[in-house]
């Protein structure tokens, strides 16, 4: 005789499951070391002290994942060579036509 198993039944085995297995949740890391963005959270008396951090790293995510670049290389460009936003997303566009290293193209 086949065993009736109801959907309630199934509900509380399936919830524990999930928080037992389920990863802990993620924390924020540290970024006091960073030199770069002191202002990193939504502050309500400076509501917009974060927006350069924002930008910032949104044009990062974005241009890395367009061009297929690792941000941290990215990140490495514009901040140990001293390349200009609109010098990197030429020379980023030029390499990819031409199929270079955008290293070669930025020396």
């Amino acid at each position: 005789m086949p065993v009736k198993i109801s959907l309630t039944g199934l509900i509380v085995p399936v919830l524990l499951a999930g928080l037992i297995f389920s990863p802990p949740p993620a924390r924020a890391l540290n970024t006091a070391a960073c030199h770069c963005f002191r202002h990193r959270e939504y502050d309500p008396k400076a509501p917009f002290a974060a927006d350069d951090y924002i930008l910032a790293t949104s044009f990062n995510s974005l241009t890395a994942a367009y061009f297929d670049i690792s941000k941290k290389k990215l990140i490495r460009y514009k901040m140990q060579d001293g390349i200009d936003q609109d010098d990197l997303l030429i020379a980023l566009s030029l390499a990819r036509e031409k199929h270079l290293e955008p290293g070669k193209l930025l020396a």
